[in-house]
């Protein structure tokens, strides 16, 4: 006979898996109408706490995943803050705070046991995601909350960039100054797909709405390390007349910002007297005197980490009913984007 799990009686109770384990093992302050609900489910079902999956004596912490690997060193700037905003949530309402690296040797199961033993009360995770592993945690009663990555957003609690939204801004940035001619420039993110998506679409949909034609040719994406790939596909844009040149690029990010600005720079042009340039992000270190000038729309890193600590915090004590949130971007005006209206 199969034994009736947690995750069987929320789904009946249609109720979180936290919720369920607060009302049955009587704590934290839950509705009488869920509190019912679920006490129902768990009779008809003819569920035990004694043959269920759970941990005891669950620690005053919280656990925190991030990347630490060569591939995200990039993002350090970024995700400091977010730290930075957890750690002070965390300490406010009486939590402590423990940050675990997942590095490229790092296996899911080991992962698993290592958060396991410490016991956490909630865990939040830096753009890492891994499906199986936080449905594994779940069972354990343990609320996640995945920061800056919307892959899952359906499937578990989420605080995010709204990719969507900073590119359409972005872009309808430029064709307020005039731009009509304009290349979109990205690179493959097999980790996060799904960013590439949200840009292109938001950028398009900027097009769209401004009437400006954008042909499947300007759009250029390649390996964000192959450089003589992107030279050999940026160059022939630059070698046209002057009048039938771009004006303007979207950039995927600064990051890849950066090297298209090297690039051109190479080629005789200068930004944004020949050409302007903007992209999401700030991922870069702009207090830094050689970082380029790039116009971006910002990820609010420090309002992540703020949203990111409180949701977690309330979902520990079942005090939110709210899935998902998302963390808009705005225009910082660095100079790399000239009017070309003219008149």
């Amino acid at each position: 006979m199969i034994k009736t799990k947690l995750k069987d009686v929320a789904l009946d109770a249609g109720v979180s898996i936290a919720t369920a384990s607060l009302v049955l093992s009587g704590k934290g302050t839950i509705s009488k109408d869920v509190s019912r609900r679920v006490l129902n489910s768990a009779s008809k079902l003819k569920y035990s706490r004694n043959n269920s999956q759970r941990i005891t004596n669950r620690s005053h912490r919280l656990v925190v995943l991030t990347y630490i690997t060569p591939e995200w060193s990039y993002a350090w700037d970024l995700i400091t803050p977010i730290i930075t905003k957890l750690e002070k949530i965390a300490i406010d309402k009486g939590y402590s705070l423990t940050l675990q690296p997942v590095t490229t040797n790092t296996t899911m199961e080991e992962l698993y046991r290592i958060i396991i033993r410490l016991k956490p009360a909630g865990l939040a995770s830096i753009h890492f995601v891994d499906k199986d592993l936080f449905s594994k945690l779940e069972k354990h009663s343990i609320p996640i909350v995945i920061i800056n990555n919307s892959r899952y957003q359906n499937q578990f609690h989420s605080v995010s960039v709204d990719n969507f939204q900073g590119a359409y801004d972005g872009a309808s940035h430029l064709m307020r100054l005039g731009h009509k001619k304009i290349l979109f420039t990205e690179y493959i993110r097999t980790i996060e797909s799904n960013v590439v998506v949200d840009r292109f679409i938001g950028f398009k949909k900027a097009a769209d709405e401004h009437g400006v034609s954008f042909p499947d040719s300007n759009r250029i994406t390649v390996p964000l390390y192959n450089t003589e790939k992107l030279v050999k596909l940026l160059t022939p844009y630059f070698n046209k007349p002057t009048n039938e040149r771009p004006t303007a690029i979207f950039a995927h990010d600064d990051r890849f910002a950066a090297v298209i600005i090297s690039i051109l720079t190479k080629l005789g042009l200068s930004v944004p007297e020949d050409i302007s340039i903007i992209a999401p992000g700030d991922v870069l270190n702009y207090d830094h005197p050689y970082t380029p000038r790039i116009t971006t729309m910002k990820i609010d890193s420090e309002m992540l980490g703020t949203v990111a600590g409180d949701h977690l915090i309330k979902i520990i004590k079942n005090e939110s009913d709210i899935y998902g949130f998302k963390v808009l971007q705005r225009l910082i005006d660095r100079g790399s984007c000239r009017s070309v209206t003219k008149g």
